[in-house]
């Protein structure tokens, strides 16, 4: 018989006690399953670990063997080193934005929860180059809505980057 492939699922067969028909009281199950869906995306290359914070430099490395960014190395005033990025099909992008646009105004059953995920990543980021702060006022009430959707990330980031802002972190 096969094994689940997933960390998070292994987990919680292995935290699931049969004879009780239930997960044990005191287990720390919430927080093992986080850890277990990170050591997933740690081990198959799309997370990677600098100094105990997560790296970009994988994410960039992924586009680039998937054709969708350029990596060149580049020097800021011949000195210093870095990478510059280029998008190699800008309809690429613009798709990602229309699918956000999408969200923001089609029916909320029709919105596909990855991209009711995005939309609630990018508004608890305030990654403003895809939501200003116009867009943001008109649509708050149904940034909530794929928020809740979309489950608890948004909330989380958004949590993280609050304490981040005020030294928690």
């Amino acid at each position: 018989m096969a094994v689940p492939h997933s960390l998070p699922q292994r987990i919680f067969l292995l935290a699931y006690n049969p004879d009780k028909g239930r997960v044990g009281l005191g287990t720390y199950l919430g927080a093992m399953l986080r850890a277990a869906a990170l050591a997933d995306l740690y081990r198959g290359g799309h997370l990677t670990d600098e100094r105990g914070r997560a790296a970009v430099r994988t994410v960039r490395q992924q586009l680039n063997d998937g054709g969708w960014v350029h990596l060149q190395p580049h020097r800021i005033l011949g000195l210093f080193p870095t990478t510059k990025v280029t998008i190699r099909d800008p309809r690429v992008r613009k798709e990602l934005l229309d699918r956000v646009n999408t969200a923001l105004h089609n029916p909320i059953g029709s919105i596909d929860p990855a991209d009711a995920a995005l939309v609630a990543i990018i508004a608890a980021g305030d990654l403003k180059l895809v939501l200003d702060r116009k867009t943001r006022r008109a649509s708050k009430q149904r940034i909530q809505e794929l928020t809740k959707l979309s489950g608890p990330i948004g909330p989380a980031l958004h949590s993280s980057i609050q304490a981040a802002a005020i030294g928690e972190v």
